[in-house]
């Protein structure tokens, strides 16, 4: 009997394995001994159905050889039985008799159903109106077709029809032809034989295959059970013994286990005899990995206090930056700046300074490396690019000289990517060089967020005297700038999807009506970026900046209207308003009005493919603003904005249109510049 083990585990019984494969063994023998009964006993009955099927047929065959077709139609037509009718008859019945047939009949198949020359009545049976020549009987099953395929074809390939009814019992029905003497099938013989004695039979066929099985299998189990408790369970159950023994007492213990067979089990043997030496000395260089790993962990969080410490005092990891006047003495600016360091410390930082009293300096960049060779470069590149842009350099000769130093000796091959501005808070003119660093993002006050249109210079650390291309725009009343790092658009979310600058500016552009100031601007980005990541860890640094520019009291308004000449009168009307309402002297107007018209023309002129122009009027008063031309004094500024690729009027040069530099006499300054598709011509005026 299988040994059933008395040890539990935990509340369920402790099976070895020998009882599990004997047990699995009968139950294999069970399936198998149902699954060959059941074969060979549908194999079995069609074998006996096809035998009882032919006889039925032989006999039909033989009854339709000795009937003569050319006598069918005269019966059906006379009803008149004569002696070769009755000689007929008594053939069948004997054949019927001799050959245990259950019914015998000679039928001519019509549309619905048979009429019949002939039907013998079987012994024990009374006769009815069906056993009558010219009886009709419909058709009850689907006999028909087998029955009309061969009056019509001839056919008597697989025409055997077996039913099992109440009516009927279990029968073969066959037909076979009756041919005229010109070849025509006259009628059809058909032949049912009784099956019945198929079942006993069967009965005795499955009671003898079952037997042989069982004891077929029986011998096979006991047989293949020793061989497998010999090679397998016995060699398991003494690796179960020497795993068990590994640990006792609390201690590694040396084992040797050998089992002599040439096959997977061997193998097993010397894989676990081989496993324990390893183990064993494993156990013996564990506190030496842990001291390293501590030792490891303690270095990176000191290198992530050193990053956050060469931000600016006021960082606070949580919940960003935000300053305004506590930086300058004035209201000019508004600052933020968020850093969250990924789980392996990265080499993303960030600054902001005063240059002098009124230049401000923005800084950031990443370093392509993690651990302590990124934070030392880190260092490095701050220190450097602050110390140069104190100096008074412009931001292209300053990333020049930093890159030229940080060349020298860059054994770590770490590059650094780096974007470098610098804003005059007086005159709002912001200069800056992007080394290889993301492309920021501009929002003209109340307007929407969009990428600058500007080429990116190469990455620094990688070759010396590489010349950087320093980009000049002028920022006004509510503009924003908005700085980032790769680690922001990497962000994945848990089907592997990225955050993207797409993204970004989506939510920006959704959000900006709702944020108050740019510490707004930075918690929302990382409110998207916490729901979209879903909990996935970061695997870079995250950083972003951002800069509001707060110059000067202004009023302005703006009308878009048709590009097209006709619309100058209602572009004057608009600005004409304007200036009523500030009070300006019809003077001023007057002079003013000229120069409005003649550049909206030349701008018409010029431009391409445009359907719209828009048109800003800005009325300054504050007397601590200033730009080129106007000092101190109160000016206002016509702004002509349009879509479609960079088209500069102010170069300009087609005979028939107006030269816009003409136009300078009716103006302090004219600028041009050009932000992801949108061209902006700007005309500036004193008021007084």
């Amino acid at each position: 009997m299988p040994h059933m083990d008395s040890r539990n585990t935990g509340n369920r019984m402790f099976l070895s394995l020998r009882t599990k494969f004997m047990l699995g063994l009968t139950l294999l023998a069970l399936l198998l001994i149902l699954v060959l009964s059941f074969i060979s006993s549908i194999t079995y009955r069609s074998e006996l159905e096809g035998q009882y099927a032919e006889t039925a047929y032989l006999v039909a065959r033989t009854v339709a050889e000795t009937i003569d077709g050319d006598r069918i139609g005269y019966y059906l037509e006379t009803l008149t039985e004569d002696d070769y009718y009755k000689e007929e008859y008594d053939f069948m019945y004997k054949v019927m008799q001799n050959e245990k047939i259950k019914y015998v009949y000679v039928v001519v198949p019509e549309e619905d159903g048979g009429r019949y020359v002939w039907n013998v009545v079987a012994e024990g049976e009374e006769v009815t109106e069906l056993n009558k020549l010219g009886a009709f009987e419909e058709y009850w099953n689907e006999a028909e077709f087998i029955m009309k395929d061969t009056y019509n074809t001839g056919s008597t390939t697989n025409n055997a029809y077996i039913t099992n009814s109440a009516q009927y019992g279990y029968i073969a029905s066959v037909y076979a032809p009756v041919y005229a003497s010109d070849g025509s099938i006259t009628a059809v013989v058909g032949v049912d034989i009784d099956m019945i004695d198929i079942e006993a039979d069967l009965r005795d066929y499955i009671i003898l295959i079952v037997a042989c099985i069982i004891i077929t299998v029986f011998v096979f189990i006991t047989v293949y059970t020793v061989f497998i408790t010999k090679t397998l369970i016995n060699p398991i159950k003494r690796l179960t013994d020497c795993a068990s023994s590994f640990t006792e007492g609390g201690e590694l213990r040396k084992i040797d286990f050998k089992v002599n067979t040439n096959d997977e089990l061997g193998r097993l043997g010397k894989a676990f005899s081989q496993m324990a030496a390893d183990i064993e000395r494993y156990s013996i260089n564990l506190a030496n990995t842990a001291a390293e790993r501590e030792r490891i962990k303690t270095e990176l969080a000191v290198c992530e206090n050193i990053q956050v410490s060469q931000l600016p005092d006021k960082f606070n990891m949580s919940a960003g930056m935000h300053i305004g006047s506590s930086i300058t003495s004035r209201d000019e600016i508004d600052i933020c700046a968020d850093m969250k360091p990924a789980h392996e410390v990265g080499g993303d930082f960030y600054d902001y300074f005063m240059i002098d009293s009124h230049r401000f300096g923005i800084v950031i960049a990443d370093i392509a490396g993690k651990g302590v060779s990124a934070v030392t470069m880190m260092i490095i590149t701050k220190t450097l690019i602050k110390y140069h842009l104190q100096t008074g350099e412009t931001p292209e000769r300053v990333m020049e000289a930093v890159n030229a130093q940080l060349c020298e000796n860059n054994d770590s091959a770490l590059f650094v990517t780096a974007f470098v501005g610098v804003l005059d808070v007086d005159d709002g003119k912001f200069t800056y060089v992007n080394a290889g660093h993301m492309p920021p993002l501009l929002m003209r006050n109340q307007g929407e967020f969009e990428f600058v249109k500007s080429k990116s210079g190469f990455v620094m650390a990688e070759i010396p005297n590489v010349r950087f291309r320093q980009v000049e725009i002028s920022l006004r009343q509510g503009d924003i700038i908005y700085l980032y790092t790769s680690g922001l658009p990497e962000v994945k979310s848990p089907d592997g999807k990225i955050f993207g600058r797409e993204r970004l500016v989506d939510v920006l552009n959704r959000s900006r009506k709702s944020m108050a100031n740019v510490h707004d601007t930075v918690n929302v980005v990382n409110t998207s970026l916490n729901d979209f990541s879903g909990g996935e860890p970061q695997i870079n640094d995250i950083t972003q900046l951002v800069l509001e520019y707060r110059k000067g009291s202004r009023e302005f308004r703006e009308i878009t209207v048709k590009a097209v000449f006709a619309s100058v009168d209602k572009v004057s009307s608009f600005i004409s308003a304007h200036l009523d309402e500030n009070d300006i002297s019809t003077a001023f107007q007057m002079r003013f009005a000229v120069a409005v018209e003649d550049i909206f023309a030349g701008v018409i002129g010029v431009i391409n493919n445009t359907d719209e122009i828009t048109v800003r009027c800005t009325i300054i008063t504050d007397t601590s603003h200033a730009l080129p031309k106007t000092g101190k004094d109160p000016f206002v500024t016509i702004e002509y904005s349009w879509e479609g690729e960079e088209n500069n009027p102010l170069e300009n040069t087609n005979p028939g249109v107006l030269n816009l530099n003409a136009v300078g006499k009716y103006a302090d300054n004219i600028d041009y510049f050009y932000v992801n598709g949108h061209n902006t011509l700007t005309f500036t005026k004193k008021l007084y």
